[in-house]
């Protein structure tokens, strides 16, 4: 089925750091998003 797991290389590490980086730097960026869209097509429409 699932071949036996293998020590994380360096080159491994080093993708797995890039990742959560970005993953840290758009997860803010998309929470501002979704809070900026929520507001302008829910709460202000309904405040007018």
């Amino acid at each position: 089925m699932f071949e036996d797991p293998k020590a994380l290389t360096s080159t491994d590490w080093q993708n797995i750091h890039m990742f959560l980086q970005w993953f840290w730097i758009y997860l803010p960026i998309v929470l501002t998003f979704g809070i900026t869209l929520l507001i302008a097509h829910a709460f202000i429409p309904s405040m007018i």
